[in-house]
């Protein structure tokens, strides 16, 4: 990164480099790349790119600055989504509630999608209360997603049926 020779070229491996952690979650930062990454946050703008980078590499504002991102309406979609799959990925409870009001608010079928499935990968009893409530206001794929998700947990499940015989769903 010391060695790029312009901005281009440093958005070019922050991207790269983001790219390449994708998949298994790194367990630990060799002490040279997190003071990369230290001197990066310090220096640059916080796009998506490197808030992506900064969640990959533990960068501990990494995740406030991704939940603040995507209930920002400047953001371009594209990478709200990234960000919201990187956020499922990594499983932070603490983005759970910033996840479920967005999803309380959201009005646009292919988002919602995004943020049933990225809360569907998170286990409390909170996300299936808010799907029941919600499910009887979606349509189509969301509502199958999260009808799915309510069934793959034996606790929601039975928190599902319990709203079924109540006629809240």
């Amino acid at each position: 990164l010391e060695h790029a020779p312009d901005e281009a070229s440093i958005n070019s491996l922050i991207a790269g480099m983001e790219a390449g952690l994708k998949g298994d979650p790194v367990k630990s930062v060799p002490k040279e790349m997190a003071d990369a990454m230290a001197k990066l946050w310090r220096e640059r703008n916080h796009d998506p790119a490197l808030v992506q980078l900064g969640m990959r590499l533990k960068q501990p504002e990494a995740l406030d600055e991704a939940l603040a991102m995507i209930a920002d309406r400047k953001v371009a979609s594209s990478a709200k989504s990234a960000l919201i799959g990187l956020i499922a990925e990594q499983r932070n409870t603490k983005a759970i509630p910033t996840l479920s009001k967005l999803l309380s608010a959201e009005k646009s079928g292919r988002r919602q999608l995004e943020l049933v499935t990225a809360l569907q990968r998170f286990s409390t009893v909170r996300i299936a209360d808010l799907f029941i409530t919600e499910l009887p206001k979606w349509s189509g794929s969301v509502r199958i997603a999260a009808a799915n998700a309510l069934s793959s947990r034996l606790e929601w499940a039975q928190l599902l049926l319990e709203a079924v015989d109540a006629d809240a769903v």
